[in-house]
């Protein structure tokens, strides 16, 4: 029970994550006018200290760990969301300046891919 329920949180911070980082690429690409790889980058910094603010005091606060796994985690859990800026940076560089289509298409493989690649990094690697 315990389990299903982590991953029920981590699920709802991960939601909340990605539309923090849909939301700010949105707005700062949007009607701020600044270019989409740095509203993305923009968007990613601010997801992330949602992300890890939500699994540091939600998803994961009942865990006791030593100081050097915390940090072990916390670079891992950096590392991957990292993989996720390089995979939303490719997808707005794809979208936006290779197939000159509207800054908001690449919002489409933010939501969809990304979180499934970072979800199952995190879950098999960072939090194993």
């Amino acid at each position: 029970m315990q389990t299903l329920k982590q991953v029920a949180k981590f699920g709802t911070v991960g939601l909340f994550a990605t539309a923090t980082h849909a939301g700010v690429y949105a707005i700062c690409a949007g009607p701020f006018g600044i270019d989409p790889l740095l509203a993305n980058l923009v968007a990613f910094v601010t997801a992330f200290a949602v992300s890890f603010a939500g699994h540091l005091q939600w998803t994961f606060k009942q865990v006791r760990y030593a100081s050097s796994a915390k940090a072990s985690k916390l670079v891992k859990f950096l590392v991957i969301a990292l993989l996720g800026l390089v995979l939303n940076s490719i997808f707005t560089w794809i979208i936006v300046d290779r197939w000159r289509l509207h800054y908001l298409w690449a919002v489409t493989p933010m939501l969809s891919i990304t979180p499934l690649v970072t979800f199952v990094m995190a879950k098999r690697w960072a939090f194993r």
